[in-house]
């Protein structure tokens, strides 16, 4: 079977968000890959299906600009992240908070979930720390910090007991996490 060289990608559909915002962020949900969200810059998420239009829901109630998402394994729940630094879990069931961590100081880059831990989040921020959260207790268990710059990515090793963060001054740390 030859493989075709060509770099053009093929666009399946364009989404549009009808209120004029600026996307900030997206994620594609793992368990069907039939919903994607996105985050905007009015404060709002959006949760599309890949076979309408238009948002199948709009979540509204964050006190900053929306700065990530992520969708929890099973696609019943949506993380996101705020430029205020706060994190809300989503139950896309009810159409409700859930959850509220307030621990950083600064907008949160980046949300991750472990491959297997359902309980557990991580985040990283502008304000140069990265965080291992319990979801359960509501509030993080490790924090660390690698330097004295903005945490842009964070990563569960396949594990997840390690985490690695990378830095704005190029670094990066690898953490046992659990």
């Amino acid at each position: 079977m030859e493989r075709s060289t060509s770099n053009k990608a093929k666009e399946v559909r364009e989404y549009v968000i009808s209120n004029g915002a600026r996307i900030t962020c997206a994620a594609i949900g793992n368990a069907t890959c039939g919903l994607f969200c996105t985050g905007d810059d009015s404060k709002k998420v959006s949760i599309w299906s890949t076979k309408g239009q238009l948002p199948i829901k709009i979540l509204e109630g964050h006190n900053s600009e929306i700065s990530s998402v992520i969708f929890s394994k099973d696609e019943k729940n949506v993380f996101v992240g705020t430029v205020g630094g706060s994190i809300y879990m989503w139950d896309l069931g009810l159409q409700k908070i859930s959850l509220c961590l307030k621990e950083h100081l600064n907008i949160c880059n980046r949300i991750t979930i472990p491959h297997s831990a359902s309980y557990l989040l991580a985040s990283c921020s502008k304000d140069t720390t990265a965080k291992v959260w319990d979801l359960r207790a509501g509030r993080s268990f490790n924090t660390f910090r690698g330097s004295s710059t903005t945490v842009n990515d964070v990563a569960f090793a396949p594990s997840d007991q390690w985490i690695a963060a990378g830095y704005n001054d190029g670094s990066i740390k690898v953490v046992l996490c659990l």
